[in-house]
């Protein structure tokens, strides 16, 4: 569930609010800057995720996640989270397959925030 407020001043939009994962955070930021007019988007919506997890079930519910999509099944990245934040080691072709595994664990319930360190052979 979402709670967003939107200001806007000369061209900036600032959003603030609540989201449940990082997914729906970026996404609004995405389309605000589609809007005609819109010079800079200021994003501080918060994640709050509906149910706290652990930091193991986090990693869990991530490795979940890669393995169940077609396009990242393949990968060899293992999801490490501390605090809730994640972070994807291993090894991926190239930066957009680092990417899509990235784009994959912001879905998930629970991942306050993401990093990587997965490396491109």
């Amino acid at each position: 569930m979402a709670s967003l407020d939107i200001e806007i001043t000369a061209g900036i939009v600032t959003l603030t609010g609540t989201v449940d994962n990082l997914l729906a955070k970026a996404r609004a930021a995405d389309v605000a800057t589609t809007v005609k007019g819109v010079r800079s988007v200021i994003n501080r919506i918060d994640v709050e995720p509906v149910v706290h997890r652990s930091d193991e079930e986090i990693e869990n519910l991530v490795a979940a996640a890669l393995i169940g999509d077609a396009a990242t099944e393949a990968y060899e990245i293992e999801a490490q989270v501390e605090d809730g934040v994640m972070t994807s080691k291993g090894t991926v072709d190239s930066w957009q397959e680092e990417q899509l595994a990235v784009k994959v664990a912001k879905g998930m319930s629970g991942v306050e925030g993401v990093a990587s360190e997965a490396e491109d052979v």
